[in-house]
């Protein structure tokens, strides 16, 4: 390691030698700091798996996957849950709606009263026609 250089005292603000708006080391000194590169994490993330695998062995393993397992399936209930909510609903809405009821078996079966003039409003079926 090469020797630090020392400011001039005559530009020195501070206590510690150097001037008060340099940086703690001189710009020349070579940097101690290197970030590792993908390869290395990759290794170390095997070497990482590798211990606790031999220290844990495959109960680790399984633990693991039963987790994953776990919020994975807890993902899918809370979805079923939030399905089942909805359909309740409209099972009630159903049962005691009769507008509902009715605007529903319109809407689905185009159903319309024998002295209705029904007027189609889709503008989506209508947009690929040309006049």
């Amino acid at each position: 390691m090469a020797p630090r250089t020392r400011w001039p005292h005559h530009l020195t603000g501070s206590a510690y030698g150097r001037p008060a708006h340099a940086p703690p080391w001189p710009a020349d000194a070579p940097s101690r700091v290197s970030q590792p590169s993908a390869s290395g994490q990759v290794v170390g993330w095997l070497i990482g798996v590798s211990v606790v695998g031999l220290l844990f062995g495959p109960g680790a393993v399984e633990l693991l996957r039963l987790t994953v397992q776990q919020h994975r399936l807890d993902r899918q209930l809370t979805q079923l849950q939030a399905t089942q909510e909805r359909l309740t609903a409209e099972e009630a809405r159903l049962r005691s709606d009769p507008a509902y009821v009715e605007g529903l078996i319109r809407t689905t079966f185009k159903y319309a009263q024998p002295d209705e003039l029904v007027i189609p409003l889709d503008t989506g079926a209508s947009k690929g026609k040309t006049r």
